[in-house]
């Protein structure tokens, strides 16, 4: 028999695909879960202090977080341009505004929550001396909009850092190469924007930014419950099942190879995603 998810009930009301409408989901406070469970991986950890070195952030910026979710990065934010700049953090989800207010209450910290949309930022052009998106892009409608958006309410010379996953190139041990590959791709063809990671270099070339860099970072993880957690890897089987594109037989076995490496910790997954900044001309 076949779990229909393996990880904590919890987190089972998540879906890749929900993320642009998290307020009309049956349970907008998974998904607050599930951005606690993301946060706490060590590979996240790294790439998000590299976002925060390549910001390039003094005291006294202002800075725009688009996409800010439980409001976590904003207040490191917060703590690094204290006490004279200013973080304002957008996100297009009220129930995560509502948490990330609830997070700053009394800290003190000089961070703003506001609900907005990253395709239409409602403050004037050259508002900020930093803009920053993390893990956004890959479930936008329009993704060049938005960043053309962050560039005009960015001042010129100030820095843009957009981080995302890329989906593409997520992996994962198997001796059916043909089955793995069917999930794999039922996983990524749940998100909006599956290879974003990998097309940020060119969008900001595009868009005219200077100083282009680009980085990536793998996480590996070791536990196949939190990997079904993060990446929806039995509803993706599930989907496969159901459109035949994975027979029942190669499902089961399937299933059962991913729990007996688990069991002898054997199981091994991985997932890229890249980190792009760039100055305003």
């Amino acid at each position: 028999m076949i779990a229909t998810r393996s990880g904590s009930a919890d987190f089972q009301q998540t879906s890749s695909a929900d993320w642009g409408r998290v307020d009309q989901t049956s349970d907008p406070d998974a998904y607050v879960r599930y951005l606690d469970r993301v946060q706490h991986q060590d590979g996240v950890r790294g790439y998000k202090l590299q976002t925060f070195e390549l910001l390039d952030l003094r005291r006294g910026q202002r800075v725009l977080e688009v996409g800010c979710g439980t409001g976590d990065d904003a207040q490191s934010i917060a703590r690094m341009v204290a006490p004279e700049g200013r973080v304002i953090a957008i996100d297009c989800s009220a129930a995560m505004i509502a948490e990330s207010k609830r997070r700053a209450g009394g800290l003190e910290l000089p961070v703003e929550f506001q609900v907005g949309d990253a395709h239409r930022l409602e403050f004037p052009n050259g508002s900020f001396h930093r803009s920053r998106a993390d893990r956004v892009f890959q479930h936008l409608e329009a993704p060049e909009r938005a960043l053309a958006e962050m560039i005009r309410v960015t001042r010129s010379g100030g820095r843009i850092v957009v981080a995302d996953t890329d989906w593409g190139m997520l992996a994962i041990d198997s001796p059916d190469h043909d089955t793995a590959m069917e999930i794999l791709q039922q996983v990524a063809g749940a998100i909006r924007n599956p290879w974003m990671g990998r097309e940020l270099f060119a969008m900001f070339g595009r868009a005219g930014l200077e100083e282009v860099t680009v980085n990536a970072a793998t996480g590996v993880i070791h536990d196949y419950g939190l990997a079904d957690t993060l990446f929806h890897l039995s509803d993706a089987l599930r989907r496969a099942r159901e459109i035949g594109t994975v027979s029942d037989r190669a499902a089961t076995e399937w299933w059962r190879f991913q729990q007996e490496a688990a069991a002898a910790g054997r199981f091994c997954c991985a997932i890229t995603g890249f980190v792009v900044s760039g100055r305003c001309p």
